[in-house]
């Protein structure tokens, strides 16, 4: 977008067949995610390029964490930019500026690499000491100057929408299908540990945030098809996915136990656990996000009217501003009508769905009135001082964050096929995510200044008190059991997810397939459990014969299975037994370095 064309024309096609291998240096040891105060330097100066003396920039930086610096052939460069001499123009200060620069060029130092957690993926650093370019390697040339940082916001904004939030919404789904198989199987105290409630609350969480991570993932990126740029959707999905992807970590790890702590080649689940962490960390510190972007992004530039009032009291243009302003003050006064009444119950708007779906749709357009009024009052209570209260901050892009959530999840469901067992997900994330709205509403009003006015306030966005609890122990039900049985619900959950063994790379194990092929096989299975259970009970096989293999093979004697159900459950038994067991090394082979 940015480049001139003759580096469209060069790196565009080497970038696409792979010739150029791309890597983007932002970051470093003082610059993490507040990058706008990167402290590497480009001075503009005269030196020797290509045997002639040109005008070009001396670079010295240091940088970090950049994905793909040890095999990247052309690194993205982004300094501070300085003409103390004036030779380009009047300005001394530029500002931030990008350029392509490739890697062999002298003085630059990059090959080594870092060691994410849990994910060793190609990471590493770069230096610069005295490093002389032109200034044609300036993405979009000379006139391009000190527009790095517009370059970096506009670029995020769209690449956040699709990396980090899609690998999250992947993993997600793998650890749904993994946990729902791995539950079904595993048999403690006589039954599945996914017939067991405790068990459940984790495997509902699994499939319903796998479920409304790819809503958004999905609908996020058809704006992005039809050329939206969403900086603020953008900042959601990267925030609330991966914080879905670690709580998602945490329930799979929870309900594999002692599988997921034992590392081995067996173990398919540890080192996705630990690099979750490297999701909440880059593209934006998790924290960060929350506490200063998704909100404070779009307060402003978002609103209706705040940003043409901003512009006509800078411009001195009373008209403008008197049309601005009175019609900020009826939006207001529209809110709180709006507010009131869908509190009441009342219709507050066009409600395109009907059935289960519709109220959830009605909930959304209440609360999109409730946030547009909090925001104006949080602005005009705190003033610039909301910029300092992070945490009310935070709680202002809750509210955002789950309404965007909430319309995703009904536009998906909406749209989509409704496949058995989808509509218990779509109401489990809409519950979910509209409880999750009242509590962020809640700590919003109690934090805000004025608080006999607030009460009041309180009276208006929510009259009947709150009205979304948690999701029902009757849905955590049904979809635990969805997702740790061979049901069209699983089906919704993986769609898009690998779970096919390869033919080509069978050396290769997909731990997602065989659960697959075991859920398939299990009604089978758990009727021949109940035989054996029976038996032991009537005292028809010994008491001694409690491996399911012994019981198995005495019931077959005895007559109480035939000898295909006795094959067919040696079998299962034996792809059960490989699916729950766990590495064991000699002693002097397990080290720190392994």
């Amino acid at each position: 977008k940015y480049g001139t064309q003759e580096q469209k024309d060069h790196y565009l096609p080497r970038l696409a067949d792979g010739r150029d291998i791309p890597c983007f240096g932002l970051t470093g040891p003082r610059a993490g995610s507040d990058a706008t105060s990167i402290p590497d330097v480009g001075i503009v100066c005269k030196g020797q390029w290509n045997g002639e003396e040109v005008i070009g920039i001396k670079l010295n930086f240091e940088k970090r964490w950049i994905t793909l610096a040890p095999i990247a052939t052309v690194v993205g460069l982004a300094f501070r930019m300085f003409d103390p001499d004036h030779l380009i123009g009047e300005k001394e200060d530029i500002g931030i500026t990008c350029a392509l620069v490739p890697r062999d060029t002298k003085g630059m130092d990059i090959g080594r690499r870092h060691y994410p957690i849990g994910s060793p993926f190609f990471n590493g650093p770069i230096h610069g000491k005295d490093m002389f370019i032109p200034l044609e390697y300036i993405i979009g040339g000379q006139e391009m100057a000190g527009q790095g940082w517009r370059m970096l916001v506009e670029g995020l904004s769209v690449g956040r929408c699709i990396t980090l939030p899609s690998g999250a919404s992947g993993a997600g789904a793998t650890m749904a299908g993994w946990s729902g198989g791995f539950s079904r199987i595993r048999r403690q105290f006589g039954v599945s540990v996914a017939e067991m409630e405790g068990g459940q609350v984790p495997l509902a969480r699994l499939a319903a945030f796998a479920y409304m991570s790819r809503a958004a993932v999905n609908q996020t990126a058809n704006m992005i098809d039809q050329g939206q740029k969403p900086a603020v959707p953008s900042a959601i999905l990267k925030y609330h996915l991966t914080e879905f992807q670690r709580q998602m970590a945490i329930d799979a790890m929870d309900i594999h136990g002692g599988k997921a702590v034992t590392l081995g080649p067996r173990n398919y689940l540890g080192l996705m656990y630990s690099s979750a962490a490297v999701s909440i960390t880059v593209e934006g510190a998790n924290i960060m996000t929350r506490n200063l972007m998704i909100f404070g992004q779009g307060a402003i530039r978002c609103h209706a009217y705040v940003l043409k009032e901003l512009e006509a009291r800078d411009n001195n243009d009373l008209k403008a501003f008197d049309e601005a302003f009175f019609g900020h003050v009826g939006l207001v006064f529209a809110n709180v009508a709006r507010s009131l009444l869908g509190g009441l119950g009342m219709p507050n708007g066009h409600n395109p769905f009907d059935g289960a779906a519709r109220p959830y749709a009605k909930a959304v357009n209440r609360f999109s009135s409730v946030l547009s009024l909090m925001a104006d009052i949080a602005m005009a209570t705190l003033g610039s001082e909301l910029k300092q209260r992070e945490m009310i901050s935070a709680r202002l892009g809750d509210l955002l964050s789950n309404l965007y959530l909430t319309s995703m999840v009904l536009k998906q469901w909406q749209h989509g096929e409704k496949s058995d067992g989808e509509t218990a997900l779509m109401e489990y994330s809409c519950q979910f995510l509209l409880n999750r709205f009242e509590v962020a509403l809640d700590g919003v009003l109690r934090h805000l200044p004025y608080q006999p006015w607030i009460r009041a306030l309180a009276l208006i966005v929510k009259p009947l008190g709150n009205r979304w609890a948690a999701p029902s122990d009757s849905l955590v039900h049904v979809i635990a059991r969805g997702i740790s049985t061979d049901s069209e619900m699983r089906k919704v959950v993986l769609a898009g997810v690998s779970n096919v063994q390869s033919k080509d790379d069978a050396a290769v194990k997909n731990n997602l397939a065989e659960y697959n092929h075991l859920l398939a096989e299990y009604p089978k299975a758990e009727s021949i459990y109940s035989i054996l259970r029976k038996a032991q009970y009537k005292g028809q096989i010994p008491m001694t014969a409690l491996h399911p293999e012994l019981a198995l093979e005495e019931a077959h004697e005895a007559g109480l299975v035939t000898k295909q159900e006795y094959e067919f459950m040696v079998d299962f038994e034996a792809r059960v037994l490989e699916m729950i067991s766990v590495d064991d090394f000699e002693f002097d082979k397990v080290t720190l370095a392994s």
